[in-house]
């Protein structure tokens, strides 16, 4: 187990320069890594707690201002295959600094916000298979893009993808995709 902060700058710091002044970043984030595994399969579970005095964030979400969040990586590699479980960004029970020393009770105290599953096969071929990786939000998000004065949008979906990883043969799926833009925003 490893437990740390990292600077949120220092985080910023490894951002490409073009997108760098579209990222806010402030104090110091708590850490915890934990790994298990003997080469062959191993659990990695990866958290950082983010809260209104430390963050890093490009995308304002409405319903995380000045409450705390948790990003969770949690990965199973088992030979050549890459599982995702209960990875993505949960909102946190109650206002908190620091993490616990045990990812389980991290989650324990949080609720999924947007959360991937699903499964990666043939990691070491030259086409990784996707199988059946979801990505899901349990509610309606609301947020605006700093970049972009008095944007709004709205997102809810449960997208599922599958294929092959880096070919033209990939299959994105979804039950529900809402985004209503107010505002006029151009993106390239």
């Amino acid at each position: 187990m490893f437990a740390r902060r990292l600077n949120a700058y220092d985080i910023k710091s490894f951002i490409p320069k073009e997108f760098k002044s579209m990222v806010n970043a402030k104090g110091a984030l708590p850490v915890l890594f934990e790994h298990c595994g003997d080469g062959v399969k191993n659990k990695i579970d990866f958290q950082i707690l983010a809260n209104a005095s430390n963050n890093l964030n490009f995308i304002n979400i409405n319903e995380l201002y000045n409450k705390s969040s948790l990003l969770n990586i949690s990965l199973l590699i088992d030979g050549d295959e890459l599982n995702l479980d209960n990875t993505g960004l949960y909102k946190v029970n109650s206002n908190v600094n620091v993490l616990s020393d045990s990812v389980k009770d991290n989650l324990h105290h949080s609720n999924k916000f947007i959360y991937l599953s699903g499964k990666i096969s043939d990691l070491y071929s030259k086409y990784p298979k996707i199988n059946n990786l979801k990505i899901n939000t349990p509610n309606e998000i609301s947020f605006s893009l700093p970049q972009f004065s008095n944007s709004s949008v709205l997102v809810k979906t449960d997208i599922s993808i599958n294929g092959l990883l880096f070919s033209k043969h990939c299959k994105l799926t979804h039950q529900s995709f809402h985004l209503p833009i107010e505002h006029s925003m151009y993106l390239l």
